[in-house]
């Protein structure tokens, strides 16, 4: 017996606030989109690596959020690339984090929260240039990084006791 195949729906999680759009979706005001921002101007002050690390952690307790509001214990790495970024660790002192990048591959199983983190901060900082999670495989529910500091949550399920949850943490979700 076939099972049916439900739509998921993709919703974007991200610092931008959607009230700076226009009618076509396009982002208006002008902000970072890369921890190679730091020490940029944007909105009349300057990228701070401070600044960057809190907005940083409101993405992983995004997603941390979202493992728990789908009773998951661990993310599957259903894609992954790798970007050979050793400069970018030098500038930012991060040579513990640059050391872990060999340790996740495609398909692997996650469990650990503190690893987990590690791979979001590989991903967010650049080390790695693309990553989808697998974070509930009954639903098809997945994690996805763009460019541009986006995040999108793809799932079938409703989310709306979810949402609220994820803009206390300062991002917006649409």
């Amino acid at each position: 017996m076939r099972t049916k195949y439900n739509k998921r729906d993709r919703f974007s999680i991200t610092k931008y606030d959607p009230r700076f759009r226009n009618e076509l979706g396009y982002y208006q005001k002008e902000d970072w989109t890369s921890v190679s921002d730091i020490g940029e101007i944007y909105d009349n002050s300057v990228l701070t690596y401070e600044k960057y690390l809190q907005i940083e952690m409101q993405y992983i307790r995004a997603v941390f959020l979202c493992l728990d509001f789908f009773e998951s214990k661990s993310v599957k790495i259903t894609h992954i690339y790798k970007l050979n970024n050793l400069k970018k660790s030098v500038r930012y002192n991060e040579y513990f984090l640059y050391n872990q990048l060999n340790h996740f591959h495609l398909n692997d199983r996650i469990k650990d929260r503190f690893a987990i983190e590690i791979l979001l901060k590989l991903r967010l900082r650049e080390y790695i240039g693309e990553l989808d999670l697998l974070i509930d495989g009954k639903s098809r529910t997945e994690i996805l990084f763009g460019f541009d500091y986006y995040m999108y949550l793809k799932t079938n399920k409703d989310i709306s006791k979810l949402i609220p949850f994820i803009e206390k943490t300062g991002l917006f979700v649409w």
